[in-house]
């Protein structure tokens, strides 16, 4: 079945310096060279979102970045059209897409160590160029997933930003094995996904969360009675008096207290692992003997 695609489409668009979103008509772009037209069916609206709204200027590392672009950098839908270079998608594929997947060059540091989201010179969708909150949207052929059958639009949106970071931080960062106690600050949307890929690696998790209905849900899902630290406990207190060893530790707060409750609360020779958007001005204190 072929999509219609128009001329026209509305956006929502970060104009800077403003703080506020402003939907625009803007054209239906056409994908070049390696590059896929995608017909959106689900977007999710991040916390990052949020904080890039907020901003009047960029980070630094948002190199190419334009002054107007579309927000919006989860998404999932259908390939309506391809580039000339493209191999791996044809029309009518469902697809996930990475807001941030790298240059690809094999001379990029970055994209060659397997962090291609750090690197300098790929692009950043939603971030600095057009993102996922419209109706359509061009992105690398790099940039998308085949999205599996049976799963559907909207997890596919998510699965590639808040999951990702998610096993990053729990996987690929903190390393965590099968015998290891995990303590996870934080039950947002990253958290709860840390969550998930710890009890599906079959660590031991403890939880850690200011709301009484999300630990609940926690428990919901597996996490045992024992493990889930009061709302009104103090953190390092709470596992002094459980005489608990804590391996690792995902901070996604990743506020002073909480970066001092991970630093207090894991063993020796532990990992710490902070994952936030900004993180500014954590301090510790340390001593050797």
């Amino acid at each position: 079945m072929t999509t219609a695609v128009p001329q026209k489409m509305l956006a929502w668009q970060k104009h800077l310096p403003s703080k506020t979103p402003i939907r625009v008509e803007v054209d239906v772009p056409t994908p070049k060279r390696d590059e896929i037209l995608v017909k959106i069916r689900a977007a999710g609206v991040c916390h990052s979102d949020y904080g890039l709204k907020e901003m009047e200027t960029l980070p630094a590392e948002f190199a190419q970045a334009r002054s107007k672009f579309t927000y919006g950098h989860e998404g999932c839908g259908q390939v309506v059209s391809i580039g000339p270079e493209v191999k791996q998608f044809k029309p009518g594929d469902s697809v996930s897409m990475i807001c941030v997947p790298g240059c690809g060059s094999v001379s990029c540091h970055e994209c060659s160590a397997g962090v291609p989201q750090i690197c300098q010179k790929g692009p950043r969708y939603g971030g600095g160029q057009d993102g996922f909150f419209a109706p359509f949207a061009v992105v690398r052929e790099r940039a998308a997933i085949k999205l599996p059958k049976g799963v559907s639009a909207a997890a596919g949106a998510v699965a590639t930003d808040a999951r990702m970071t998610a096993y990053h931080a729990v996987v690929n960062r903190a390393a965590v094995k099968t015998d290891d106690t995990v303590l996870i600050i934080g039950l947002g949307g990253l958290g709860f996904n840390a969550l998930q890929v710890v009890l599906s690696i079959g660590a031991r998790p403890v939880v850690v969360d200011q709301r009484q209905s999300i630990l609940d849900e926690a428990r919901v899902i597996g996490v045992k009675s024992e493990d889930i630290v009061p709302v009104d406990a103090d953190i390092t207190d709470w596992f002094l008096q459980k005489n608990l060893q804590v391996d690792k530790v995902v901070d996604f707060v990743a506020v002073q207290a909480t970066f001092e409750a991970a630093i207090n609360s894991v063993r020796p020779a532990g990992t710490v692992v902070v994952a936030a958007m900004q993180v500014l001005n954590l301090m510790w204190q340390h001593a050797f003997i």
